[in-house]
């Protein structure tokens, strides 16, 4: 995923854009969208659930992906929010093993900076 991102390009004269833009969360949701969706991955975004929006989750086969992401703050943080606000559970009775990612992007590179992992 680092690679991945560190390798979109920006368009010239849209640096300063990129920059603001690349500081929201959205962003980076967007993008990981895009790039699961071109693998043909079952990808929702701010799925409600009773308390909050999971930013992503990805459904695999034999895997269900729940993703947090934060900008200015740390992965660590985003893999308590999943558990808190109980984002896994809806799928508990899917039969199909849950991943909590909680990701880090660093503003500067526009990249992953920290990630956390829980099965």
């Amino acid at each position: 995923m680092q690679a991945y991102l560190a390798s979109l390009p920006y368009v010239e004269g849209f640096k300063k854009k990129l920059e603001n833009v690349a500081t929201a969360e959205g962003f980076y949701e967007y993008t990981f969208y895009l790039l699961f969706t071109s693998f043909n991955d079952l990808v929702r975004t701010q799925v409600k659930s009773s308390k909050g929006r999971t930013d992503l989750i990805v459904f695999m086969p034999d895997t269900i992906y729940i993703m947090e992401l934060k900008v200015n703050d740390t992965a660590q943080s985003a893999l308590e929010q999943i558990n808190k606000r109980g984002y896994a559970i809806p799928y508990q009775t899917d039969g199909r093993k849950i991943i909590k990612i909680g990701i880090k992007f660093d503003t500067e590179t526009r990249t992953i900076d920290q990630w956390q992992i829980e099965s």
